[in-house]
């Protein structure tokens, strides 16, 4: 009895989070890590290297008005914290980037 409860207890809950994923229309966010690789002009767009060797490729990444930025963990702009060549840990839905968080070191 309880099984069964279990059962029809996790299919409504299935069914109920498909139903809320499919109305909000929005995808989930993904987290992606690498190097910046280059940097538009007026700093709408940048590219990162993500993998090594064979299996390197490079993403471009749409900035946005609601994009945030940080650089080594401090509230930054676009123009300040993408660096070619420093680390970042972009949060994105496709390819715009939400959070861009970029650790660079004081030569980059």
């Amino acid at each position: 009895m309880v099984q069964k409860w279990s059962y029809g207890l996790f299919a409504v809950v299935v069914a109920l989070t498909l139903l809320v994923g499919r109305a909000t229309g929005r995808p989930e966010a993904e987290i992606t890590e690498g190097r910046i690789a280059s940097v538009d002009d007026d700093y709408k767009s940048f590219e990162l290297s993500v993998g090594e060797g064979d299996d390197q490729k490079t993403i471009e990444f749409e900035v946005g008005d609601r994009t945030e930025f940080l650089l080594n963990g401090d509230d930054s702009t676009a123009k300040d914290a993408l660096l070619v060549g420093a680390s970042a840990t972009v949060t994105h839905v496709r390819d715009e980037a939400e959070l861009v968080d970029v650790t660079a070191s004081e030569s980059e």
